[in-house]
């Protein structure tokens, strides 16, 4: 098992924790490559402390993460592959269970994220349901679990082409080439917790509409069979959502660009109103709990 950190201009205390979590994993034979992605003051130093022979610390000059985890995946022995950041924490036997979930197949198995803040606590959960082929549900806004809880078998990353550079939707892009070589397996286990930084670059409305634009236009262009068809329209109703939902309006469902878009891709809305159901109730629970 590889896991695989790329590293820049890291906040030290977080990349211990990070770092941490992935040697106190259980029951697994496992490496952790951290890649130090040109940062001036060296991550070796950083983790001087740390003494054992499964962390290994590559250095690079600075190319961004996507480089980063293309030279991390090309020093891994490891039959499967984690892709981790160094400000968040991999959960205590999530590796495990994503193994047993994948069973020694060539499937790529998914868990359950916490959403933390910057003291790792939790404020929400984030899970997937999807089992066998879910490029579609990638491609339509419906599979966006987190990178790092997913497990990769080695030969579907090196089949997808390994990481592109781009502004942001990295992940996307990369999550979608896998799922279309291999299918997943959920696990109902939480494998991570991932920190939300409120100042991320995929919030820039611009960029994020022309690299997910891009992510898109990409699939077709390796599926040309799929032009034309109800795929294509859903995959570009999709755009329209996301641009709404996620960087437009503060109240998508008033605009008419919405509705026309839910048409085409019924699934992205309901998915939003389970979704803050769900929260909601957990919310409830949660108080309920702390008056108890």
């Amino acid at each position: 098992m590889s896991f695989i950190m790329p590293v820049w201009r890291p906040h030290a205390v977080w990349l211990m924790t990070a770092v941490r979590s992935v040697l106190d994993e259980v029951d697994v034979a496992l490496e952790l490559i951290v890649v130090d992605d040109g940062n001036d003051a060296p991550v070796r130093s950083l983790l001087a402390e740390v003494c054992d022979p499964r962390l290994r610390v590559i250095e690079i000059p600075h190319g961004g993460p996507a480089i980063a985890r293309n030279a991390g995946v090309a020093a891994a022995t490891g039959q499967y592959i984690r892709f981790i950041d160094a400000d968040d924490a991999v959960a205590l036997g999530g590796t495990q269970a994503l193994l047993r979930s994948v069973g020694g197949r060539s499937w790529i198995a998914h868990g359950v994220v916490e959403l933390c803040g910057a003291e790792l606590e939790v404020q929400d959960v984030r899970r997937a349901t999807e089992c066998g082929d879910a490029w579609l549900c990638c491609l339509t806004g419906g599979f966006s679990i987190y990178h790092p809880a997913l497990l990769f078998p080695r030969d579907v990353v090196q089949a997808a082409g390994g990481w592109r550079s781009r502004a942001t939707c990295e992940d996307w892009d990369f999550v979608l080439r896998a799922l279309e070589i291999a299918p997943v397996e959920p696990c109902p286990v939480v494998v991570y917790r991932y920190r939300r930084q409120p100042n991320s670059l995929s919030r820039s409305t611009t960029v994020a509409r022309e690299a997910g634009e891009a992510v898109v236009r990409e699939h077709f262009e390796r599926w040309p069979e799929h032009r034309g068809t109800r795929i294509e329209r859903r995959a570009n109703a999709y755009l329209t959502q996301r641009a709404l939902h996620r960087y437009g309006v503060e109240s998508p469902w008033r605009s008419v660009a919405w509705w026309r878009a839910s048409l085409h891709n019924p699934a992205y809305p309901l998915r939003i109103v389970l979704g803050g159901l769900q929260r909601r109730r957990r919310a409830v629970w949660s108080r309920v709990r702390r008056a108890c």
